[in-house]
């Protein structure tokens, strides 16, 4: 079996040298790529989790504003002041549901009580009868202050809550209004959600009392922090990020401390995002990599194959065939190949051979 010549053999050698090079810092880069990227994705995801909590804050002063809104213009209504007054409680239901409904802030839950902190009526329950005495800020509003706290309560329990003492024409405090944003409604959460892709969760003490996060069809109320986590946030108040499991799926999560006025820590607000959709991303770029490298590797190949072929196996092949001739006694042989490198030397010398032997 005869061997290729050596013009071709040639070519093969530098193709596959090629490849072996170009895969050789394929493989390399891959690997440094997926090494970094992972590095880069924990700091992405943790980044994330934090931006999405500053949007959580960005919406609670929100809250804090349009109840401070809702609560003053209520306090101010003559009709309402009026009903409160009488402690006409269809009345007062009725009249604050016009009045949110003209100024359209998004405020569902209103309170009105008397100047014990009593409730009288409420516009987003028919419980009436217990006493607010202790929220400080029905307690606030009854010496005549309106101010803006966020506080646990017995029914709305987490909120955000606006109390304005409400006065008759007279000056007179005859009562309060609580303007409140519950944070354990589901559209908190689910609006969080929404807005910046992230798992939302809301801690009273160390238990998880509204959430996105679900547990086959049902939201994973009532679970418990990590006793390391609770020690971080609930004891010492600070600010805690790091992978978590959450049934099984990793996860990137900040929590972050839920602190009233007095400086009692009530719950904890915690973000998370999942390290398996990113590690999918992550995937996805390493094989778009991995495809664009082949791609390159293949054009490369291909110009390097026509390269050595127009630059080095033709000349030789067309030479080798020369000299073949040569030693049949075909001295009418053309030599055409013109360069300054070796193959030119050579290609001269077979000329120099030929006009000798002619």
């Amino acid at each position: 079996m005869s061997k290729k010549p050596f013009y071709t053999r040639l070519g093969f050698m530098l193709a596959l040298v090629t490849i072996c090079g170009i895969l050789v810092i394929g493989i390399v880069s891959v690997l440094y790529m997926s090494a970094s990227s992972e590095r880069l994705i924990d700091r992405i995801t943790g980044a994330r989790a934090e931006t999405a909590l500053a949007a959580m804050e960005s919406v609670l002063t929100q809250y804090e504003s349009t109840s401070k809104i809702a609560a003053v213009y209520v306090s101010q209504d003559e009709e309402i002041v009026a009903a409160l007054a009488r402690k006409d409680k269809d009345a007062l239901r009725a009249l604050v549901g016009q009045a949110a409904q003209r100024i359209s802030l998004g405020v569902k839950r209103f309170v009105f009580t008397d100047t014990n902190g009593t409730v009288v009526a409420r516009y987003h329950s028919a419980e009436s009868g217990d006493s607010l005495a202790y929220l400080d800020c029905i307690a606030q509003a009854l010496q005549g202050n309106t101010t803006t706290k966020l506080e646990y309560g017995s029914l709305v329990e987490l909120g955000v809550r606006t109390g304005a003492p409400i006065r008759n024409k007279q000056g007179e405090i005859i009562g309060a209004v609580l303007a409140v944003y519950s944070l354990m409604d589901y559209e908190f959460v689910d609006n969080m959600k929404a807005a910046t892709g992230n798992e939302f969760s809301v801690y009273i003490g160390n238990e998880r009392a509204n959430t996105t996060v679900m547990d086959d069809e049902n939201r994973a109320l009532g679970t418990k922090l990590d006793p390391k986590i609770a020690k971080a946030v609930l004891e010492n108040k600070q600010v805690y990020i790091g992978k978590i499991s959450l049934f099984g799926s990793p996860f990137m999560a900040v929590y972050k401390p839920i602190i009233n006025s007095a400086g009692d820590v009530l719950g904890a607000f915690a973000s998370g995002i999942s390290i398996d959709e990113t590690n999918s991303l992550r995937q996805r770029a390493v094989i778009n990599v991995v495809l664009i490298e082949l791609v390159l590797m293949a054009a490369v190949i291909a110009g390097l194959l026509l390269y050595t072929r127009k630059a080095i196996t033709l000349p030789l092949e067309k030479m080798a065939a020369a000299a073949a001739q040569m030693t049949r006694g075909n001295l009418q042989v053309e030599i055409l190949h013109q360069s300054k490198n070796e193959l030119g030397i050579l290609a001269d010398a077979l000329r120099t051979m030929v006009c000798r032997m002619n």
